[in-house]
């Protein structure tokens, strides 16, 4: 600027010029001093010092564009850290400094209400240089003489912005947008690869939403963000595979005034002794002070009515935390994650070339089979079945996989898994692995899935396999119907039972489950927007449903005595039941 024209200038026009000029230089002091918000007491006031969150995610923002890269960036964050107001304060002061187009996508009406009420707040209070607000229009924001533009939508409508080519995009609580993948896909095509674009999508946990939680999980497992202090460092583990959102998670302890100080260094030794094992494990994993602990039961008892259900959703220690109890889980998601993993041996079953064709498993990393526990003498197995078609598309969604599952009745009072096969096979493929499965482990009782691919199995295994160790479907009253009609058939009068039987069996820990394939699904089987239990868009059900009829396996066991059984069948014989009152020193193969 020249000498006579600064020299023309008021000396409130001056200060102002070289406020801006040292905000420019310094984008957090910026924000804390010239941006107003309403506080949760009603007062209007300046932003002032960043939380702890907003600092973190601002650090990151800035590290992007000294690396001259786009922003990209996915948060996973707990309430109240303010995540939002950081967001909308970055897509003002880019709107206005760069005159660009930009774009708020909420989940509903009122929340994009409330976000442009914020952003007319940054605007009427803002006490630098800036345009005159032109015409407004249903959350819009314009200027006169200047090119920059606001607007805010909802992501109801799955076409919002996508007339324009926006250079800023804020994607809020992009896990509650009721067509998240459709949105995004239409949205995201119109941003631009520039560089000085950004797009920022931020989001509390909910549920197993088709958007937000894989493009969390993509980022999540493929790029790590390194503190060192506060300043980022960040690194790429697949290049291929990452779809190049960096992510941020902030865990409730990592933020300083989740701390609660004690009166007294006796009332600090007396607290400590009363720890319970949960607080005990949490000082222990991540390293917590007694005054963070302090912290933790007393929000707990006063924002979250006791229940640590709703304070690990509102105040998640992991990632992964926040998404399992978040989404009306159907299964008990503490008691799931109490269950030791293992991760078995992979191969097949063959059959010997001996005279007595033994069974033996043998080590094959391409099979489909995994075993945790080989067979125990005299010990009840049940096996739930569900079948699939087994096709593997080229593209698309991935499909459903073909599952079996073996229990244990007899391990440590505790019916337990000892095996499973899980993989693409069609029904034809699955016979023979399932049949001599149930061989291997003592003649287990099947209880196969009869709806759709489920019958051919059915009937395939009535043919080699004795029919009184297959489930026989049941009426209303729970009893075996009349007539050759086998296998489990789900609709939707019993589905609710089968699921619920489930969820009773864990609670009473009734299950113990070695399979981590099983613990995902089962963690992903939550209430969908439908109003029914179900797997979450993007998941399976298989391992579930398999599970499920497991259990029903367990009600239904046929309890027969080798000793004293009879019927015209004499195969009977050599086909042992395991029972109490069995010989133990016979052969289970043999019967002698």
């Amino acid at each position: 600027m020249k000498l006579d024209k600064i020299n023309s200038l008021s000396p409130d026009k001056l200060k102002s010029i070289a406020e801006l000029t040292l905000c420019k230089k310094n984008l957090k002091h910026w924000i804390e001093n010239h941006f107003w918000i309403k506080d949760k007491d009603g007062r209007i006031r300046v932003i002032g010092k960043l939380k702890f969150a907003q600092e973190r995610l601002l650090n990151l923002y800035l590290w992007c564009k000294n690396q001259n890269r786009p922003v990209r960036i996915i948060i996973l964050k707990a309430r109240k850290e303010g995540i939002s107001t950081l967001v909308e304060a970055l897509m003002f002061i880019e709107t206005l400094t760069r005159q660009i187009d930009s774009i708020v996508i909420a989940h509903d009406r009122k929340t994009a209400e409330i976000i442009f009420r914020m952003t007319r707040m940054f605007y009427d209070y803002y006490d630098l240089l800036k345009p005159k607000a032109g015409g407004e229009l249903r959350r819009e924001m314009k200027f006169e003489d200047h090119e920059g533009y606001i607007l805010v939508e909802t992501a109801n409508n799955i076409m919002a912005g996508t007339g324009l080519t926006p250079q800023f995009l804020h994607a809020s609580e992009s896990s509650k947008w009721k067509k998240g993948d459709e949105t995004a896909i239409a949205l995201l095509q119109s941003i631009g690869d520039s560089r000085e674009t950004t797009v920022i999508i931020e989001s509390t946990a909910y549920g197993e939403d088709p958007f937000f939680k894989p493009s969390w999980e993509n980022a999540e497992e493929y790029c790590r963000v390194n503190w060192t202090g506060a300043v980022p460092s960040i690194e790429v583990l697949d290049w291929d595979h990452w779809n190049g959102y960096i992510p941020i998670f902030i865990p409730w302890f990592e933020d300083p005034d989740y701390a609660l100080p004690f009166s007294s260094e006796l009332q600090k030794t007396h607290f400590g002794q009363t720890l319970n094992e949960k607080e005990k494990i949490l000082v222990q994993e991540f390293n917590l002070s007694l005054n963070q602990i302090q912290w933790r039961r007393r929000i707990l008892q006063e924002k979250c009515q006791g229940d640590i259900k709703i304070f690990m959703q509102e105040y998640p220690a992991t990632s992964g935390e926040a998404f399992q109890i978040s989404g009306r889980p159907r299964f008990d998601i503490e008691l799931i994650n109490s269950w030791k993993l293992e991760d078995g041996q992979i191969g097949a079953l063959r059959q010997s070339d001996t005279w007595d064709r033994r069974i033996e498993f043998i080590l094959e990393s391409s099979e489909f089979l995994t075993i945790f526990k080989r067979p125990q003498h005299h010990h009840r197995y049940v096996i739930g079945v569900d079948t699939a078609e087994g096709i593997i598309p080229e593209g698309g969604k991935d499909p459903d996989r073909s599952v079996a599952v073996v229990i244990d009745l007899d391990e440590g009072g505790i019916p337990a898994q000892t095996a499973s096969i899980y993989g693409h096979l069609s029904e034809e493929y699955l016979v023979t692995p399932v049949k001599m499965l149930a061989e291997w482990y003592n003649n287990a009782f099947i209880v196969p899935e009869s709806s759709g691919h489920g019958e051919h199995l059915i009937s395939e295994l009535l043919k080699i396999y004795p029919n009184h160790l297959i489930f026989k479907r049941l009426d209303s009253a729970g009893r075996q119907v009349r007539g050759q009609l086998y296998g489990w058939r789900t609709h939707e009068g019993n589905r609710k039972l089968l699921i619920d039987r489930l969820a009773k069996s864990i609670i009473d820990k009734m299950i113990l489950i070695r399979d981590r394939r099983f613990v995902k699904e089962l963690k992903a089987f939550k209430l969908s927007h439908k109003g029914r239990y179900e797997a979450a868009a993007g998941e399976h059900d298989d391992c579930v449903i398999s599970l499920a009829l497991a259990i029903q396996g367990m009600q239904h066991y046929p309890e027969t005595d080798f000793m004293g059984s009879s019927g015209p069948d004499e195969k009977i014989r050599s086909l042992y039941l395991p029972s109490k009152n069995y010989d133990k020193d016979r052969s289970l193969i043999t019967g002698y």
